[in-house]
């Protein structure tokens, strides 16, 4: 399989494999508490080798990766673009306001791959994204070939849904100023990278909203 194809299936040269290495890089950097001992090489060399255990997604437009009701069967590096998490009830399917991501992150649903359970919760990639795509037995690969380390995967991912869940209990306790403050930090750019209907649903409030709530931060 060569590592020159992204999403949308053509072939691309060295600098856009350069471009998805290096974003492939960044996830793991950000998610990934390596020991202080690990040196420059061993990191490389981990790097590549969880690198080459994934595969393209080639599919276009918005689509999504993870559908609630299906169980999940492999996570994901969003490595260029946007997604929204959108989260279901035990007790009914009331849809929430997307829980917004920018790239590049890493995306999945750790307890339904753990527990070969249904999914709870749907993730939709805007189009344009470029993603690759880990399963269960690359990452079974890695956890086992990096134990000493210490990479658990799954245990990021963990985090990675408690701080959505975090987000779901206070769109009712925290206003939308904070809520904004919270995503500026998280990710400063996401006015340029995201459109403005999908920032003000991860605020909870409607377009004229979210437009007021600039002015007001502005003055």
């Amino acid at each position: 399989m060569s590592w020159l194809r992204v999403a949308n299936g053509k072939t691309h040269g060295k600098h856009a494999l350069a471009m998805i290495k290096s974003l492939f890089k960044q996830i793991l950097d950000e998610t990934l508490r390596l020991p202080a001992a690990t040196t420059a090489k061993m990191k490389e060399e981990m790097y590549q080798y969880i690198f080459n255990l994934t595969r393209p997604d080639y599919r276009e437009g918005k689509r999504d990766l993870i559908k609630d009701g299906n169980v999940a069967v492999s996570i994901y590096f969003l490595l260029k673009g946007n997604c929204r998490f959108y989260y279901y009830s035990k007790s009914y399917k009331q849809e929430l306001n997307p829980f917004l991501m920018l790239s590049p992150c890493i995306l999945a649903e750790g307890r339904s791959m753990k527990k070969n359970c249904v999914a709870r919760f749907s993730i939709e990639v805007s189009a344009g994204s470029v993603v690759y795509i880990l399963d269960k037995a690359g990452l079974s690969a890695i956890e086992s070939k990096y134990r000493e380390i210490g990479i658990c995967i799954n245990d990021l991912i963990k985090e990675q849904i408690q701080d959505f869940k975090l987000w779901k209990r206070k769109l009712k306790t925290r206003s939308p100023e904070h809520r904004y403050s919270k995503l500026k930090h998280r990710r400063p750019e996401v006015e340029q990278r995201t459109a403005k209907k999908d920032i003000a649903g991860h605020l909870a409030i409607k377009i004229p909203s979210y437009s007021r709530l600039l002015k007001r931060i502005s003055k």
